[in-house]
């Protein structure tokens, strides 16, 4: 047997096949690793779709004499072009749009769990008592 070491787990391989094995028993140090390897990616992929879309999107809105750029993306409460507040990025994300009859308003709640399916990505739940009493249910 020999190890190949990396910088936070180390694999080992039979020396005969220079082959992987997959039916191996990893220890629980490996797998510790690999979820926060996997939690930290999720969140790398957030930085890197921020970097693409940050310059170039549809929902910019730049201002004379305003330095920092506004956007008007949905499930960004702030209106700011930040990463911190963006909507579109994120897995988790909440938003504030008015009811479709005009009375009450609606919270829409992104789910980080059906990121990759958008019919169930977003729920909605309707407040119609008005702005005052939904804040107290």
């Amino acid at each position: 047997m020999y190890f190949l070491n990396t910088s936070k787990f180390d694999y080992c391989a039979d020396a005969t096949t220079a082959n992987f094995t997959s039916n191996m028993e990893f220890p629980v140090s490996f797998r510790h690793h690999y979820q926060e390897i996997k939690i930290q990616n999720d969140h790398h992929i957030a930085d890197l779709n921020w970097l693409i879309i940050r310059n170039n999107n549809s929902f910019l809105l730049n201002k004379r004499d305003v330095k920092k750029s506004f956007s008007i993306e949905a499930n960004n409460l702030a209106n700011v072009s930040s990463f911190r507040y963006s909507g579109l990025v994120h897995k988790k994300a909440v938003g504030v749009v008015p009811a479709a009859d005009k009375k009450g308003f609606t919270v829409v709640l992104k789910k980080g769990k059906y990121a990759q399916r958008p019919a169930k990505n977003t729920v909605h739940y309707s407040f119609k008592a008005g702005p005052r009493r939904s804040l107290k249910k």
